[in-house]
C-alpha cells in the first residue's frame, strides 16, 4: 500500500510502526530539511517526516485531519492563506510564519553570515542588508497586492512568477526596476476591479508581518543570490560562482545554527508545540 493512500486508522498507528511520537507530512525535500530543524528546536520528541511530492497530496492529508481526526501533522508553506476566510485551520496543520520557508531562511543575519563565509571577512553588514530588504520589499509591494488579489478573487493570472529576474534592473542585479514593475502592472490592471485591489491593499496594511515575509519565497531567491554574490565580489575583488543549490544549503545551515530568537522562528516553534500537545492519548 502506498503511504499516500493510508486510511485514517492506518495513519493513526504509523507512529507505532516507526517507533516515534509524531508523523509529519511535508510537500517536498527542501521542506523536509526545514521542518526537521524546527521540530528539533521545538524539542517535542522524535518524529518521522515524510515528503509527499505535491500540494494535492498535502491537501488530502489536511482533509483527513479535519474530517477524520487523523493523528498526524501536516507542515506546509503559509502562502497567502491568512487572507482566505475559508482556508482549513487546525492545530495539527502547521504553516510557516511567512509565505514560504525561504522567507525565514533568507534572514538578514543568515545573509550576513553567508557573505562572511564566502568572503572570508567577519564584517557586520546586517544594517545594510536590512536596508536593502526594506527597499526591495517596498518596490515589490504593488506586485504583492496584485498577487494576493489574484488568489482571493480567483483571477488565474501569474503575478510574481517563478522568480524575480524579469523585474531586476539588469542581469546579475539584486535591485528591482520600478519601470519594469510599472510596465507589467499596466498589462494586468484591467483584469482587476479597483475595489479588489484596495481590499487587498488594506489586508496587507493590517498584516503585522514585515513585507519581506509576505512575498513569494521563490521570487526572493535570485535577488538574494545576486546580493550575496555582488557583496562577496566587492569584498574579494573577484567573482564567485554560487549555484542556487548552494544558496539553499548555506542559508538553511545558517537558520539551523542561529542563536537569535527571531519572532518568525519562535512563532513556528510555538505552532509545533501546540500541534504536539493536541494529540489524543496513545491507543
Amino acid at each position: 500500500m502506498s503511504s499516500l493512500n493510508y486510511s485514517t486508522s492506518a495513519l493513526n498507528v504509523l507512529k507505532r510502526f516507526y517507533r516515534i511520537e509524531f508523523v509529519v507530512y511535508v510537500e517536498g525535500i527542501d521542506d523536509k530539511v526545514f521542518w526537521e530543524i524546527f521540530f528539533k528546536k521545538a524539542g517535542v520528541g522524535e518524529c518521522f517526516i515524510k515528503e509527499l511530492g505535491g500540494i494535492n497530496n498535502i491537501e488530502k492529508k489536511m482533509k483527513q485531519i479535519l474530517d477524520e481526526d487523523a493523528q498526524v501533522i501536516v507542515a506546509c508553506d503559509c502562502g497567502h492563506t491568512p487572507y482566505l476566510s475559508n482556508y482549513p485551520r487546525h492545530e495539527r496543520i502547521i504553516t510557516t510564519f511567512g509565505h514560504s520557508i525561504e522567507n525565514t531562511t533568507y534572514c538578514f543575519r543568515t545573509i550576513n553570515r553567508t557573505i562572511n563565509k564566502l568572503s572570508r571577512n567577519a564584517k557586520d553588514m546586517t544594517q545594510i542588508i536590512q536596508e536593502w530588504i526594506t527597499m526591495f520589499s517596498e518596490k515589490a509591494k504593488p506586485l504583492l497586492i496584485y498577487d494576493i488579489a489574484n488568489l482571493v478573487f480567483g483571477k488565474s493570472i501569474q503575478v510574481f512568477g517563478e522568480n524575480c529576474c524579469r523585474f531586476l534592473t539588469r542581469k546579475g542585479s539584486h535591485d528591482l526596476s520600478q519601470q519594469k514593475i510599472d510596465e507589467f502592472l499596466k498589462t494586468i490592471r484591467p483584469y482587476f476591479e479597483e475595489k479588489e485591489v484596495q481590499e487587498c491593499d488594506r489586508m496587507v496594511g493590517e498584516d503585522e508581518r514585515d513585507l519581506w515575509y509576505l512575498i513569494k519565497g521563490h521570487f526572493l531567491t535570485n535577488a538574494v543570490l545576486n546580493y550575496i554574490k555582488n557583496s562577496v565580489r566587492k569584498e574579494r575583488r573577484k567573482g564567485l560562482p554560487l549555484p542556487i543549490e548552494s544558496l539553499f544549503a548555506l542559508t538553511i545551515d545558517g537558520c539551523e545554527n542561529c542563536a537569535f530568537n527571531c519572532f518568525d522562528s519562535t512563532t513556528v516553534i510555538s505552532r509545533i508545540k501546540d500541534a504536539a500537545s493536541s494529540f489524543n492519548s496513545p491507543c
